[in-house]
């Protein structure tokens, strides 16, 4: 994905260089009820993804908790393993991103609304 801010194309210059994209993946979520939820997360994590297939499918969308802490289900050390470049920390936000749109979906309610309010205007 190319980076740009406010739609126009801008690399970003830091300490260590520039850098014109960032590598993401975008998680799409289908429901049996025809409903789509959408979540990113950084780098390839296809494959970590599809490894978790039969752990997501056929849960309840609404358990988000329990399709996360079923993800980690080595308790931390997969999560504390994220943090050092297996990924799957990373994935797990970008699943919960996915849940939480179907859920906002499904309740005609955005996200915010779901989850304690408006923080600011």
């Amino acid at each position: 994905m190319p980076l740009s801010t406010f739609g126009r194309f801008e690399p970003v210059t830091m300490w260590y260089g520039t850098r014109y994209a960032a590598l993401k993946t975008i998680i799409m979520v289908d429901t049996d009820e025809r409903i789509m939820g959408l979540g990113e997360c950084w780098a390839d994590a296809s494959g970590i993804i599809q490894g978790l297939e039969r752990s997501i499918v056929g849960r309840d969308p609404f358990d988000v908790n329990g399709i996360e802490r079923e993800i980690n289900v080595s308790g931390n050390v997969r999560t504390v393993l994220g943090h050092l470049g297996t990924g799957l920390l990373n994935v797990t936000g970008g699943l919960s991103m996915a849940l939480w749109d179907i859920i906002g979906k499904a309740c005609d309610q955005p996200v915010y609304k779901l989850i304690g309010g408006k923080y600011r205007e």
